[in-house]
């Protein structure tokens, strides 16, 4: 390749000595807004803290080992580190689909936030359709009023919504490799 570019003694060291300052300048440019995005060391500490909680009562695979904490236990800067290792493993995992197929990470995103709806939306749609549901909230320390009824279906009706849009494609137009596989995964028909 040095061979085809035009002065080679004086072009290619060029080349090498300005592709630090390039090099640093675009590094800076993908690197900062990373950095900036990235959660702080206390929220990190919270969410390896919920996955601890989680291994403690042993609600996940491995709660033994994930349930150590290094140090003191009744030191409160003490760190399940364990328990940070896997969040951070996870959140590493969750990156790499979406290096590998943008489809298939829109495709977990879209279910997450389907169920995550669809949970919300199960127990007022079971207010609203019981007999004797909204009798039974009468007396509830909260209590929307008059308004209660029509929000309810506002709720119902936004999250059947939100199911249908989060089921569809992030791109048009739409290929094989922008399908969304969020409902189910059938494979496409080649004709």
């Amino acid at each position: 390749m040095a061979e085809e570019v035009r002065h080679p003694a004086t072009q290619l060291p060029r080349a090498m000595v300005y592709s630090v300052p390039i090099g640093t300048i675009s590094g800076l440019m993908f690197l900062l807004p990373i950095v900036f995005t990235l959660p702080d060391i206390p929220t990190l500490l919270a969410a390896s803290r919920a996955t601890w909680s989680f291994a403690r009562d042993k609600a996940i695979p491995f709660h033994h080992i994930f349930a150590r904490i290094s140090g003191d236990a009744n030191d409160p800067s003490a760190v399940p580190y364990n328990a940070h290792i896997l969040s951070t493993t996870v959140q590493l995992l969750l990156g790499l689909i979406y290096l590998g197929s943008s489809a298939a990470f829109n495709a977990f995103v879209g279910v997450g936030l389907i169920c995550l709806g669809a949970s919300y939306a199960m127990p007022v749609a079971i207010l609203l359709f019981n007999g004797n549901g909204r009798t039974e909230m009468k007396d509830a320390p909260y209590s929307l009023g008059r308004w209660g009824f029509a929000l309810n279906i506002a709720t119902v009706l936004w999250v059947a919504l939100e199911i249908v849009l989060f089921s569809m494609p992030a791109v048009i137009p739409v290929d094989q490799m922008a399908a969304t596989i969020t409902p189910v995964h059938r494979p496409l028909k080649h004709e």
